[in-house]
């Protein structure tokens, strides 16, 4: 056996030499086990007796790359593995030269990389298949945020429509106790002129009459505003219309609708927005937004407190943007909380009130619907007390 035979027989790579007609001169042990013949019946043939023809077209194309070239060429190709087999390979060719530098013909390695092609073929497949199923995951958890963003405003809503009601009650009633009293009035006032008219009985009848309807006008001055800021507020909550609005007449009919919920605190409500702050965005989710902070502030700043202040209000920033922050004087947030207090369902009222929702509904609002950023600062054991402030940096036109 030839030394150079001994030497390709040892290695468990296809290994092979060619002349300058591409037919094998020279082939190993490995290579004949693969194509299930004896490497001395394979001297003489050309790819075109082992291969496809389509193959084996582009082996001759490349032994005549290396041959023209000098060139070594390493490339991953399709294979036979034996009859009607296939795989793949890492086939590395180099020319072969002559005593005096002529090129004779190639020499060629290949090593068998199908099981590693495969593998990857799989590893690709499942990372593809758990790619499409967290982007179904995320889908849903879109979708499932949408409906609690939706909820959330309907029992917002909701909240807003009975405390509302509840609140019409006052005025609406003493509009008609007044108006039943200047009906009595008016039939006692019948009954005195069918006896005579006195001076004293007019006089009674006038007085009594223009109480009455100072009364009665000013009840209905105050149910027709809370049925104004009712109507515009929840016609911007129940829709996302887009429309131009003055900042601090939005945000004041936006309180007064609160009015019923802010009621239940002993805390107070303060909003200093200087007027002429026009803004093009939808009134709706803004509406949204301030309420839960707000409310959340009512709820969660206050703990060992009675006489909170919570405040509302804007600063000076750059040209087509307002920031608008809504400050309490509270406890201020744990330094662990602070970084999760925008994570849907993260609370630490669970079980007494507190859904978790409240926080990420305006994280999603601002970013998604108003096209700007909130951002949350605390500070607790301070020299003037404690606090939390959530910033809104919101473009007063969106884009």
């Amino acid at each position: 056996m030839l030394p150079i035979q001994a030497l390709l027989d040892s290695i468990d790579d296809l290994a092979w030499i060619k002349d300058r007609d591409s037919r094998f001169i020279l082939v190993n042990r490995k290579f004949g086990e693969v194509f299930g013949r004896d490497p001395a019946s394979l001297i003489g043939k050309t790819d075109f007796d082992l291969s496809a023809p389509d193959m084996a077209e582009q082996y001759l194309h490349d032994d005549l790359q290396v041959m023209r070239t000098g060139q070594p060429s390493r490339r991953e190709e399709r294979i036979s593995r034996g009859p009607g087999v296939f795989g793949w390979s890492e086939t590395i060719k180099v020319a072969v030269l002559d005593a005096v530098g002529q090129v004779v013909g190639t020499a060629g390695v290949a090593r068998d990389i199908t099981e590693r092609r495969q593998a990857q073929a799989m590893l690709e497949q499942r990372v593809d298949e758990r790619t499409q199923e967290l982007s179904n995951t995320v889908d849903q958890l879109r979708t499932a945020q949408r409906e609690l963003v939706t909820k959330e405003k309907m029992a917002a809503l909701g909240s807003m429509v009975a405390g509302v009601a509840h609140e019409l009650n006052t005025p609406i009633g003493n509009s008609l106790t007044v108006a039943s009293t200047l009906q009595d009035h008016t039939r006692n006032f019948e009954s005195v002129l069918q006896g005579g008219l006195t001076r004293s009985a007019l006089d009674s009848y006038v007085t009594a009459n223009r109480d009455g309807t100072e009364i009665l006008l000013s009840s209905l001055l105050k149910a027709a505003e809370l049925v104004s800021s009712f109507k515009q507020v929840a016609v911007d909550q129940a829709s996302t219309n887009r429309r131009r609005f003055l900042l601090d007449k939005t945000v004041a009919e936006i309180v007064m609708t609160m009015g019923p919920v802010l009621k239940k605190f002993p805390h107070r409500l303060e909003v200093d927005i200087p007027p002429g702050v026009v803004m093009d965005t939808y009134p709706g989710p803004l509406g949204q937004v301030l309420t839960n902070l707000i409310t959340n502030a009512m709820l969660h700043a206050f703990e060992s407190r009675t006489d909170g202040v919570v405040r509302v209000t804007t600063e000076p920033v750059e040209a087509g943007r307002v920031k608008i922050l809504v400050q309490d004087d509270g406890d201020g947030i744990a330094e662990d909380h602070v970084s999760r207090v925008f994570d849907p369902f993260f609370t630490t009222k669970l079980g007494h009130g507190g859904s978790g929702l409240g926080l990420s509904i305006v994280y999603t609002l601002v970013n998604d619907a108003l096209k700007g950023t909130v951002s949350v600062q605390t500070q607790r054991d301070t020299g003037t007390g404690h606090g939390t402030c959530f910033t809104l940096l919101l473009p007063l036109e969106i884009q």
